[in-house]
């Protein structure tokens, strides 16, 4: 399960990587600082899609490990209606205010700006779609389709970089049109999701009655379960408005080179955490079904597994890929000072992803077995609150360096929590060695 996973995530950062390249051929470096600035909220919109589709895998896989498939078909219910309460408040909320948004982002120029709401207006009015295909994807793999769930985002991926190329290059829409690019190829690819969810789920026993029968219980279950997701996600989101803003102070005259550096960094850190979010994410509905089956040795042989199989590998790619980009990139970008500038931040914030994989598993595991408020605390601790604070700290200290410092310093800070409430955890379940 975990292998279509990582091909998903794979083609969703080569997607990422290419649309910072071909808005940097056609406006400039300010494309991708533009793709940068705004990457909060389009985590933020991923991050509402994964809440509701990590929650309904969550709680889908359960139940049909319960062999209640009344109530699995239910929650398939309740998750497309979720989806589109949550869509709507984006909406409601975000819209009339992109200029403040755009300003607590961080933009630093006039042309920043004009491009940043370009891009946002677009993405904003279509989270829809956007949220709607990760809700498929999730209801795909309660039901272990997850090929066919993996399948949506490659497909999506591709198109997008076509459609990518076409309104930029051809129709000369600049940001826009990356923008349109991204909401339409998933709009375009979720006609075959809803496809897959008839011939291979139990969506078919969905009946439209239950979308009238509003089950509130059902709804909260999706949502908690969800929410660990939603912060993982989010977290990550606020945290890069925080240092965007923390750049500027602490950037002095290079600050846009900076915000344009770290959007480099993050870029090909999508590529570098690809097996650990495949691992976490592949191990949730197994885990669950599991539980509800009362199969808790195989929950354990699980958790055991994914913990060192992420470890691993995560390890051997970080340090495969910092030897690596200390050639590469040198030659990549034609600008000294940015080359240098994301060499040094790339070395030294990969230095704690091994950490992220460890905690990404175990909140994968709490959401499982049902324990949201476990999950929840987890991620609250180690995306909002230990990040944030390690970077207000070591900025004050150490000026732009000590962003950098900040991240792998909160990784491996936020392991200890998770590693205790697992460890507590596994006590209760009798399950531990």
């Amino acid at each position: 399960m975990t292998l279509p996973i990582m091909a998903a995530i794979i083609s969703f950062s080569v997607y990422s990587i290419v649309d910072a390249i071909f808005l940097g051929i056609a406006i400039g470096p300010v494309g991708v600082g533009v793709i940068g600035l705004t990457f909060p909220v389009m985590i933020g919109v991923s991050a509402s899609g994964f809440l509701v589709g990590s929650g309904a895998t969550a709680v889908i896989s359960r139940f049909l490990g319960e062999r209640n498939e009344e109530q699995a078909s239910r929650a398939i219910a309740m998750s497309f209606l979720l989806t589109i309460l949550i869509s709507t408040l984006i909406v409601v909320v975000l819209f009339p205010f992109l200029d403040f948004l755009i300003e607590i982002l961080g933009a630093s120029g006039d042309e920043f700006s004009v491009h940043a709401k370009d891009y946002l207006t677009y993405l904003i009015l279509g989270s829809i779609a956007l949220m709607s295909l990760e809700v498929t994807s999730g209801i795909l793999m309660a039901h272990g389709q997850s090929a066919r769930s993996n399948i949506l985002f490659v497909l999506a991926s591709i198109i997008n970089i076509i459609l990518d190329a076409i309104f930029i290059f051809v129709f000369g829409w600049g940001v826009a049109g990356a923008a349109i690019a991204t909401v339409l190829s998933n709009l375009l690819v979720l006609g075959l999701g809803f496809y897959f969810l008839r011939d291979s789920t139990r969506v078919s026993q969905v009946k439209l009655a239950y979308f009238l029968e509003i089950r509130a219980s059902l709804l909260m279950q999706i949502f908690r379960l969800g929410i660990p997701q939603f912060f993982q996600d989010f977290g990550f989101a606020i945290v890069m408005a925080v240092i965007n803003n923390l750049i500027l102070v602490y950037g002095a005259n290079h600050a846009d080179t900076y915000i344009i550096a770290f959007s480099i960094v993050n870029r090909i850190g999508i590529i570098l955490v690809t097996p650990m979010l495949g691992i976490a994410w592949g191990v949730l509905p197994i885990i669950g079904y599991n539980y509800g089956a009362k199969n808790q040795v195989r929950v354990l042989a699980t958790l055991k597994t994914a913990i060192i199989v992420s470890a691993s590998i995560t390890t051997t790619i970080v340090l495969i890929s910092i030897g690596i980009s200390h050639i590469v990139l040198q030659q990549i970008l034609n600008d000294e000072m940015l080359a240098n500038y994301t060499l040094e931040i790339l070395t030294i914030l990969y230095l704690g992803l091994p950490f992220v994989g460890i905690t990404h598993i175990i909140t994968s595991y709490f959401q499982a077995i049902g324990k949201s408020r476990r999950a929840i605390f987890i991620m609250l601790a180690k995306q909002i609150v230990i990040p944030i604070s390690s970077l207000l700290i070591a900025g004050s200290l150490y000026g732009i360096k000590g962003l950098w410092i900040a991240f792998p310093l909160a990784d491996l800070i936020s392991l200890f929590p998770a590693l205790a409430l697992l460890l507590i955890q596994l006590k209760r379940e009798s399950i531990a060695d």
